[in-house]
């Protein structure tokens, strides 16, 4: 074996190793999921405290498009949240106006404005959130025929956790290998809310 060919591999590494240790640690633990539905205010907007977690200190921003065409909403491109410093931080969002779908990307950069890190958080909605409440007639036990189809702008809070597009049946488990029954009143009145308010619409089954 020459000496290019064993020093070589032990080059590579190094330099991995080193790379790897300048990648930053960056996530959202609270506060913000995708397909999450905020409430608006009496304002039209939305505001949150998010939680998070970082390796490194910096400056947290957000830029915020929305729908189909990522149309970039006004006052949200690179707008300043926080200075972090490693560790835990806490930020708030405010004057999220209401409607949606909104990609938000989180980003932490250094000071001379450099990207340390990233995070998006896709297909949020800010407007009117409800709970469904009551017995079988609000749970459903019709056979599931002629089901009322999803609509982009309904989201439903999992019974399980988590945000997701609403579909039938909105008050089952996703686990189940039989759901054939379900199919309630939630996913047409909140399709009936947005044709007529153009709000979207979150739903937290609860029957």
């Amino acid at each position: 074996m020459d000496k290019g060919s064993f020093i070589s591999p032990l080059v590579i590494c190094f330099a991995t190793a080193c790379l790897g240790s300048t990648l930053m640690a960056f996530e959202i633990t609270s506060g913000l999921a995708g397909h999450q539905v905020l409430q608006r205010g009496v304002d039209g907007t939305a505001s949150v405290t998010l939680k998070g977690r970082s390796s490194q200190a910096g400056s947290l921003r957000v830029s915020v498009v929305r729908g189909k065409h990522q149309l970039r909403l006004a006052g949200f491109a690179d707008r300043p949240l926080a200075r972090i410093q490693a560790g835990g931080w806490t930020a708030r969002l405010s004057g999220l106006p209401t409607g949606g779908p909104y990609r938000l990307r989180f980003f932490v950069v250094n000071d001379a404005g450099a990207e340390l890190a990233a995070h998006d958080v896709e297909q949020v909605l800010v407007g009117d959130v409800w709970v469904l409440a009551g017995q079988s007639n609000m749970v459903g036990r019709a056979e599931l025929e002629n089901v009322e189809k999803p609509h982009e702008l309904v989201h439903v809070f999992r019974p399980e956790g988590g945000w997701e597009q609403a579909k039938e049946p909105l008050h089952e488990r996703r686990e189940r290998n039989n759901m054939v029954i379900g199919a309630g009143l939630g996913l047409p009145f909140a399709k009936e809310m947005v044709r007529r308010t153009n709000v979207p619409v979150g739903l937290i089954p609860t029957a």
